[in-house]
């Protein structure tokens, strides 16, 4: 956050200044995208700590993690869940016991406003932003990159640190415009790695010997995992906002909060007879924060930036 000033990223800066900011949230391992997404998915990468993360309809061999996911614990428990998508971008996707869902769960990102102004969202919900944007075609409405990607491009469209605000902007004032899924909603905003963005703040040296891996098989794809990873090692800090109508603002300086907290969270929150694995065992819940008495009414957002 320290690589922006609030008055460029005021989205942000006033969800963090009005809600729950968690600044000892870190990576899962010090990897990239894809085995940090593993965990806040399943609780573990399958021993994987490769450089793939994306599903590619051409090979739909070539990125398919095996492990049980949490969206697979709230179906075997009857709850609803849904990913928002941009139809290229998931690593979800991906999971090979999630394949029986792709065409009901899976939703265009574009309906995410009608779903939650409609109240029509289910239990669960992920969003996964757009990575590379997409052109308007086949009946879908255009999409920039709004991952939070500095500059990122496919090609025809730019995106910018702007379009992810955006993003973040368009979710929160949907679920506001309706009042019981605003009283009724728990929305985190995290990110899966840090970027290569430097840090002030050091990792700490290493897990809970208690959030040890379990025993379980492992998947390994070039580049494969890393001879001898533990997977007992945190990777860098990311920003993480914790919004509700029933949260007040806050800064938690002291709880450590790793991907696995997201399925943690989730288990607790639902009541889910079984964790995935030790790590969201052990991990700590991010709604444990003290309630208030009475719902607070949303915030209003800034408007986008203009440069």
């Amino acid at each position: 956050m320290e690589c922006y000033t609030p008055e460029q990223v005021p989205v942000l800066a006033t969800l963090a200044q009005n809600y729950i900011t968690c600044v000892r949230w870190f990576s899962s391992l010090p990897g990239p995208t894809g085995p940090n997404r593993l965990f806040a998915h399943c609780a573990t990468s399958g021993g994987y700590n490769g450089a793939d993360y994306n599903y590619n309809p051409s090979n739909p061999s070539s990125f398919a993690p095996p492990m049980k996911s949490i969206f697979n614990s709230l179906q075997d428990n009857g709850n609803t869940w849904a990913i928002y998508w941009d139809q290229s971008f998931s690593t979800a996707r991906a999971l090979t016991q999630l394949q029986p869902y792709v065409n009901s769960n899976f939703i265009d990102l574009s309906t995410f406003v009608a779903d939650a102004k409609a109240g029509k969202l289910a239990e669960y919900v992920f969003v996964t932003p757009s990575l590379t944007g997409r052109n308007a075609s086949n009946g879908l409405p255009a999409l920039p990159p709004n991952s939070l990607h500095p500059n990122e491009s496919n090609g025809a469209i730019r995106g910018s640190i702007q379009d992810g605000e955006d993003l973040i902007r368009m979710v929160y004032n949907a679920l506001a415009s309706n009042q019981q899924v605003w009283e009724e909603t728990l929305f985190l905003i995290v990110f899966d790695e840090h970027g290569g963005f430097y840090d002030s703040v050091m990792p700490p040296a290493s897990l809970p010997a208690t959030m040890s891996p379990t025993a379980e098989p492992t998947w390994i794809l070039p580049p494969g995992n890393v001879s001898g990873f533990s997977f007992m090692q945190y990777g860098t800090r990311v920003p993480a906002i914790v919004i509700s109508a029933w949260h007040d603002a806050m800064v938690d300086t002291s709880t450590i909060y790793e991907h696995s907290a997201i399925p943690a969270t989730v288990k607790q929150l639902f009541n889910l007879p079984d964790f995935l694995t030790n790590r969201d065992a052990f991990s700590p819940c991010f709604h444990d924060y003290p309630l208030l008495d009475q719902p607070r009414q949303p915030v209003v957002l800034p408007a986008r930036v203009r440069p």
